[in-house]
Formats: structure tokens, C-alpha cells, sequence
């Protein structure tokens, strides 16, 4: 008898804003991929990050603590606790699931620890790479033939490329910029583009230009990569597998999007900590659904994931 466990689908993307989906409101960008997956889920838009830093953020994905208890709390600065076990050993050891990479990991442990199969550590341009994650979990889909549930991976870089952007022309701070975009295209700055922790800040048209600017490019980058995940989440609506498997989708930190007149990410203000957050059952039991009341955090993922694959919590995990 086939074993109809669930399979999960884990779509993450790499620093985005949480507003940055047309579904939640945003006229300046156009996520049809997104939008599909929020109409077909509930979406919790009280979602943060565990760390609003990629490494970070991505270890309390992997291994449900936070990162004062796994030892990973900047980019590169200190390596994964070793005798934590990660979510991608604990579902191969408890739940004998297929484990499976494509893309961006990002993780102080090597990929090949925690996971079965991998495509490729794709930590380069979304823009030249994304698709290439896109494609191999596709290819997953279509040849995958094993009874045993599967856990796939999905990790995009987009709209990272940002950080070029925020870094061009001297760096962030630096204002100057050649666009032949024309100024009429770029979005509004946020209300509260002149205030940071609570004080106002001098004004600054050059400033306000380049924030602009940036603000447009980075919606790009957004479009950029739900072409992407609308590959893939055809690939797995159009599957064997479309009747059987949770998707979740969110991102590892925000960006600053001009909010506060920042941008990036590893700041103790709302644009860098909170994130989308969508989960669609297969059942489709929330489907469209929001939640504005439930708070959730980065290692609510890896519970989340624990439950649906009806295995143990990892280890002390904060649930």
C-alpha cells in the first residue's frame, strides 16, 4: 500500500520584505505566483524572523533553536552546535523521508550532512541561478517514482540581488546613481522614511531618489524570482504529488525597503524581521484565509514541519 504520508515543499526566498506581494496590498509590484500560493493557503502576517541575519535566520529554521542556544549568530561568525541534530537528519531518521536541496543554503554544516539529495549550492545572482533551483526541484517532481514521502527544499536567492543594487556607486549612504528609468515609475517612500528610532532625520532629495530608485529595482527582483516559484509550484500542482503535500513558503529575514530611510537587513526594526509566512494544505481547509492575530517566528517553521510529518520535535526544540 502506498505510504500517504504528507509530503512537504519548502519554497524560501532571501531577504524580502513582507509586503513586497501584490496579494498583501502592493500595487508596485506583481507576484501572480505568490498571490496563487496565499489564495490557496492562509497567510500569517504577524511572521518574523528568529534572526534577521541569513545564517542565522536560516539555522533556527534547521535546527528549532534560537540562536543563542545553537551557536550560529552572525554571518560566518561562529559554527552550528555539532551535537544538534538538523531538520533534514532528524525526517530521514524518524520519519524516513526523502531529504532534498536545490539552491541556497547558507548554513554553518555542510548540505550533505543533512541532506539526501543535492542540486547544487546556488549562493551566487538569483538572477542568473534562481532558475536553475527552479528547474532541478521540477525535475525532482517528474522522476521521483520512491512510496516514501518526500522533503524538498526549494532555496532561492531573489530578491537578494538587492544588496548589489544598495551597494552600487560608493555604497549604501552614497546617493549618486545613473538610471535612465524616469523618476514617474518609481514607488512612493514610506511614511516613515524620516524617522529613525523615533527621531525625525534630515531631509535629503538626493537621498530620497536613490531610495526610490532602489525601492523599484528591488521590486524586480521580486518579480524575478516569482516567475520561479511559479514554475515550480505548476510543476507541483500538475504532479502525482499535488493531492499529498504541504507548502510553505516564507523568507529568512526583511529588507529595509526605505522604511526608517533604510535598507538590508540585521536591524532591530519591523521592515528586517518580518517576513511572509503562507502554508497550504493540501486539503486546502485555509484556503485564502489570513491571520493578523497569531505571532510566528522562524522555529515555528521546523515545528510546523515536525507536525505535518507526524515525527517527534527536534531536541528541546522552542515550540
Amino acid at each position: 500500500m502506498p505510504d500517504r504520508r504528507k509530503n512537504i515543499l519548502f519554497i524560501h526566498v532571501d531577504q524580502m520584505h513582507w509586503e513586497a506581494m501584490s496579494a498583501y496590498g502592493n500595487p508596485h509590484v506583481k507576484t501572480p505566483a505568490m498571490d496563487r500560493i496565499a489564495a490557496d493557503g492562509i497567510s500569517f502576517r504577524s511572521s518574523y524572523s528568529a534572526n534577521p541575519v541569513c545564517m542565522p535566520a536560516r539555522a533556527c529554521w534547521y535546527t528549532g533553536r534560537m540562536s543563542s542556544e545553537n551557536g550560529l549568530a552572525n554571518n560566518g561568525s561562529y559554527p552550528l552546535r555539532k551535537d544538534l541534530p538538523d531538520l533534514g537528519q532528524w525526517l530521514r531518521k524518524h520519519g524516513d523521508y526523502e531529504t532534498v536541496y536545490s539552491g541556497k543554503y547558507h548554513v554553518s554544516r555542510p548540505v550533505e550532512d543533512s541532506f539526501k539529495q543535492i542540486y547544487g549550492q546556488l549562493e551566487s545572482k538569483g538572477e542568473i541561478f534562481d532558475p536553475a533551483c527552479a528547474r532541478s526541484c521540477m525535475g525532482f517532481l517528474d522522476n521521483y517514482q520512491e512510496d516514501k514521502p518526500f522533503f524538498l527544499n526549494a532555496g532561492f536567492v531573489n530578491p537578494h540581488d538587492c544588496c548589489y543594487t544598495s551597494g552600487a556607486a560608493g555604497g549604501e549612504g552614497k546617493f549618486a546613481f545613473d538610471s535612465e528609468v524616469p523618476e514617474s515609475e518609481f514607488p512612493p517612500l514610506p511614511d516613515n522614511f524620516y524617522v529613525y528610532k523615533g527621531k525625525p532625520v534630515k531631509k535629503s532629495p538626493a537621498k530620497e531618489r536613490f531610495f526610490r530608485y532602489y525601492m523599484h529595482i528591488y521590486y524586480r527582483w521580486v518579480e524575478m524570482v516569482d516567475a520561479e516559484i511559479g514554475r515550480l509550484y505548476d510543476a507541483l500542482m500538475n504532479s502525482r504529488f499535488a493531492d499529498n503535500t504541504v507548502v510553505i513558503f516564507s523568507a529568512d529575514h526583511g529588507d529595509g525597503l526605505g522604511h526608517h530611510g533604510q535598507v538590508s537587513k540585521s536591524k532591530m526594526v519591523d521592515s528586517s524581521w518580518r517576513v511572509p509566512m503562507i502554508i497550504v494544505d493540501p486539503q486546502r481547509r485555509r484556503k485564502g484565509q489570513v491571520d493578523n492575530e497569531h505571532l510566528s517566528i522562524g522555529v515555528d517553521v521546523p515545528a510546523t514541519i515536525c507536525d505535518y510529518a507526524d515525527v517527534p520535535p527536534l531536541p528541546k526544540m522552542t515550540i
